[in-house]
């Protein structure tokens, strides 16, 4: 009989960024890709380079987290295949936690990896006293929109334009779901 080993989200390490630009990096030119009219220009994909990526990420896991900021880590059979961000805003005077990462590895996705971060950080965001949880997509982002909205979240209404150069930019629109 050969032992499995658990599939799990734990905090992240400073020695995950790594792993973290090296699956952020592609899914996210996949996800601005889907928002554009046409291939993105080289500008934009050389924006998007993994060593400042990973060292965006070292940083930020090795600071002091402050109340409501979360970064977990997705593990499958011992490999690092996803992970999370979250931190805790405002709106309206009341705590609403804000994912602003959420990505999987695609040779792991549809595995649970996803759902077992998005259920960690909504159990956080409940700890720290949010009752809804939210997150930008961009639009035409089909894998993504499917995820959340399989999760049970839904458009909250507002959209904003992000330039991602003097020629390109992509629309996001802010989804959401009560906590509660």
């Amino acid at each position: 009989m050969t032992e499995t080993t658990p599939d799990f989200v734990r905090p992240a390490q400073v020695g995950d960024a790594a792993r973290f630009a090296a699956i952020q990096v592609p899914n996210m030119r996949a996800c601005l890709q889907q928002g554009t009219d046409g291939p993105l220009s080289q500008q934009v994909v050389n924006s998007l380079d993994r060593e400042v990526v990973q060292a965006q990420w070292e940083k930020t896991v090795a600071a002091p987290p402050q109340v409501g900021q979360h970064v977990l880590t997705a593990v499958s059979e011992g490999q690092v295949v996803g992970f999370a961000a979250s931190y805790l805003t405002s709106e309206s005077g009341k705590p609403v936690c804000e994912i602003i990462a959420l990505e999987v590895d695609g040779e792991h996705t549809g595995k649970g990896n996803g759902s077992r971060l998005l259920a960690a950080v909504s159990d956080l965001a409940k700890e720290d006293g949010a009752a809804t949880i939210q997150v930008w997509l961009v639009a035409g982002d089909s894998e993504r929109i499917r995820f959340y909205q399989g999760a049970g979240l839904g458009p909250a209404g507002p959209r904003r334009t992000l330039a991602l150069s003097a020629s390109e930019q992509v629309v996001e629109h802010l989804w959401w779901a009560s906590l509660e």
